[in-house]
């Protein structure tokens, strides 16, 4: 709703979790996650998952699935352009649309050989 979408957004509200630093904008957020991270309470959805490698914990099992091939798999996407490499397919797109995408509009100094992709990057230059 819009009123969720004001105080989210735009209201400087930030919750922060005494037992381990979470930080959220909803008092909902923040309830359920002392509920289910620090309390154990299982949720309508289902128990929490717990990883095998690490203390993280998360609701449902597509969440451990990624959180496993990112923090503690061999698999590794490596950029084909340069010596990036991440276990994260979307990181993978954001790199190679940021720093190889040719179709990108070069925004160029009119003072100097200075070039960006980026407007604010040229404000702040000027």
């Amino acid at each position: 709703s819009l009123k969720w979408h004001i105080s989210g957004v735009h209201e400087n509200n930030t919750l922060i979790c005494p037992e381990c630093g979470f930080v959220t904008k909803w008092l909902t957020s923040l309830n359920g996650h002392i509920k289910t991270v620090h309390k154990g309470i299982k949720r309508q959805m289902g128990y929490i998952n717990t990883c095998q490698h690490c203390e993280f914990k998360c609701y449902r099992k597509d969440a451990m699935k990624k959180h496993v091939n990112g923090k503690h798999s061999n698999y590794t996407l490596h950029c084909d352009k340069c010596t990036f490499k991440t276990t994260w397919k979307h990181s993978l797109e954001l790199h190679s649309k940021s720093f190889h995408d040719i179709s990108v509009n070069i925004k160029n100094c009119d003072d100097c050989k200075f070039s960006t992709k980026y407007v604010e990057n040229l404000n702040l230059h000027k």
